[in-house]
């Protein structure tokens, strides 16, 4: 019966480790957002040799599964697209065990650009070998988490760093471009569980120049539960800005 029993905890332990630790499953996530709808190529795999490929083109559109690994796949259609904003709100459905009910289903919203989203074993704050309009690099964690934000504009250079903790689990950010400016408005909540980390986001982008497709405001918000593990993303507008 002991042998059972440690049988059963060894399973449970790995599972609780492949869908706890990001870094067990490695992927790469490449989309496109626009007035069109919006592409998700999703790469997973050590190799990185198997890729699925997303397209939504409206609400109208029938909702895609991504398969993320076995057990966890999510259910993605679009609730709106805003193309004066310019940006859209992609629903999500997660369909795994591993998740509490009510972190299951969410909506976010994304401003229309070209974004990538990586993760790697190792957090690391900075890449110079990356130059786009936003790089970010984010360590999820339980106790707590870390994200660096390099910014490669014209007037806006530089790196902005923020730590949540358990007892502070919120991170306030406002960065400014070199003329004073406001180019971002940054709140981020942390709520921990027990294999992933529930995350509010609410981030405001003000243009400044006539390149932004909009002289609105764009936004990202929405809440996601992300394992715990270290995440690398860029992204970038059709122009600079």
């Amino acid at each position: 019966m002991r042998r059972i029993y440690a049988a059963v905890f060894i399973t449970v332990v790995l599972i609780a480790g492949l869908a706890g630790r990001a870094e067990a499953y490695k992927f790469d996530c490449v989309f496109d957002a626009g007035s069109d709808g919006i592409t998700i190529s999703f790469t997973k795999g050590p190799l990185s040799l198997r890729t699925q490929t997303v397209t939504l083109q409206g609400p109208d559109s029938l909702p895609q599964t991504l398969r993320i690994m076995p057990g966890l796949q999510v259910l993605l259609s679009i609730a709106s697209i805003d193309p004066d904003k310019p940006q859209l709100t992609l629903h999500y459905v997660i369909e795994s065990g591993f998740l509490i009910n009510g972190d299951q289903e969410g909506d976010v919203t994304l401003p229309f650009e070209h974004g990538y989203i990586t993760n790697r074993w190792i957090y690391e704050d900075v890449d110079p070998g990356i130059n786009y309009d936003v790089y970010g690099s984010m360590k999820v964690a339980l106790w707590s988490s870390n994200y660096a934000l390099q910014f490669g504009l014209s007037d806006l250079n530089g790196k902005w760093t923020a730590q949540a903790t358990r007892k502070v689990n919120e991170i306030h950010q406002t960065i400014t471009r070199e003329g004073g400016l406001q180019f971002a408005d940054i709140n981020l909540v942390f709520n921990p569980r027990l294999l992933y980390n529930k995350v509010a986001f609410n981030i405001t982008m003000t243009p400044q120049s006539s390149t932004w497709p909009s002289p609105d405001n764009a936004t990202f918000i929405g809440t996601l539960p992300i394992p715990y593990g270290n995440y690398h993303f860029w992204f970038y507008r059709d122009q600079k800005n």
